[in-house]
């Protein structure tokens, strides 16, 4: 026993001292190892640079820091931005150049189309969406560092009105040192998500209580910021994804793009035909029971006979299942042939009986 764990020993000890310290490892820092994260894996077209992080609301109370704008001559904290949403077989994304640039749009041309033919639904959906754009700082997990959030306007709004108090005094929260975190609620998802309960924090504070962090946060929304971090697609590339012409092979959790865009990208717009789907269904389930009714009626008008032939074909329906439209076209096909022998053999004895009274009384 001694001995093989002294061979062990050698074993492992030969084994350390040859791997020694790789001496070309590069170091990619933190900020890279993010930013690699932050790829995905298909080819879903995003309006952002690809490396961005995305900002994704959770069910129930939010915490943000919203931080400052870092482009030249900012007058808002935030940027404003149209998405065109659901476009193409895909439902992706783009922003609308006519918009934001005065440039052609072929999405905005099919919805002009759309309206002239009476389409006034599909050119709802399709229509260019007001966002406001924020770097924001997630207080529920500040690891993240800044993310991208294209809220709702009406966020953008309440925001605002929650910045000045009852005297007129403006209460600057996206201020890195002196500045307030930004309150409210997310209820539902997708089409029915809600944003209330928008409110400042109480006390005012830094955006990090680590000057080293903060300032690292602050120089990254400076390197990208807002207005060079967007992308824009060519009108031929737009105009062939909404065709179909252009399709992306991408995984169905790819992304989050504007899945976190949030369920909100409806928010302001109500939920139609909900009754009229309603309606529908309850119709449905009328012919159901009509459907239902008629098939006990001829079961009752059917009589019963054959009981132990109809049981042995259950056995064997059993054993060869088919399927339950064939299965019930054959039942009833048995029990008709069957029906129709009997009332073959019930006239016959009715001729034998009357032939033999005619005899007795011949």
């Amino acid at each position: 026993m001694k001995k093989s764990k002294k061979k062990a020993g050698k074993k492992t000890k030969g084994r350390k001292s040859k791997s020694g310290k790789f001496a070309g490892y590069q170091k990619r820092g933190t900020d890279k190892w993010k930013e690699k994260a932050q790829e995905s894996s298909g080819n879903f077209d995003r309006y952002t640079q690809e490396s961005v992080a995305r900002f994704s609301t959770s069910e129930g109370r939010n915490r943000i820091r919203v931080l400052p704008p870092t482009w030249p001559d900012a007058d808002d904290w935030g940027y404003t931005l149209f998405v065109h949403y659901s476009v193409g077989p895909d439902d992706q994304s783009y922003l609308c150049p006519k918009e934001m640039k005065k440039e052609e749009c072929p999405i905005c041309q099919e919805v002009a189309q759309l309206v002239r033919a009476g389409e006034t639904d599909d050119a709802k959906a399709l229509r260019a969406k007001k966002r406001f754009a924020a770097w924001v700082i997630d207080r529920k997990d500040e690891s993240e560092g800044p993310q991208f959030w294209a809220m709702p306007f009406t966020v953008r709004q309440e925001a605002y009105a929650a910045a000045e108090d009852e005297d007129g005094d403006v209460y600057e929260f996206d201020h890195p040192d002196d500045g307030f975190d930004l309150l409210f609620k997310r209820e539902g998802t997708r089409d029915r998500t809600r944003y209330t309960g928008v409110k400042l924090s109480r006390k005012s504070l830094p955006v990090s209580d680590d000057s080293d962090e903060q300032q690292r946060w602050l120089d990254y929304i400076t390197e990208h910021s807002i207005p060079d971090i967007l992308k824009f697609y060519p009108p031929d590339y737009m105009a062939g994804v909404f065709s179909g012409g252009v399709s992306d092979d991408d995984d169905d959790d790819d992304d989050d793009e504007d899945i976190s865009e949030d369920d909100d990208k409806d928010e302001d717009e109500p939920d139609e035909d909900e009754d009229e789907d309603e309606e529908e269904d309850d119709d449905d389930d009328e012919d159901e029971d009509d459907d239902e009714d008629e098939d006990d009626d001829k079961d009752e008008d059917e009589p019963d006979e054959d009981e132990d032939e109809d049981e042995e074909e259950d056995d064997d329906d059993d054993e060869d299942p088919l399927p339950p439209k064939r299965k019930k076209k054959k039942k009833k096909t048995k029990t008709k042939k069957t029906s129709k022998g009997k009332g073959k053999s019930d006239a016959t004895r009715r001729l034998k009986k009357a032939s033999k009274k005619k005899r007795r009384t011949l």
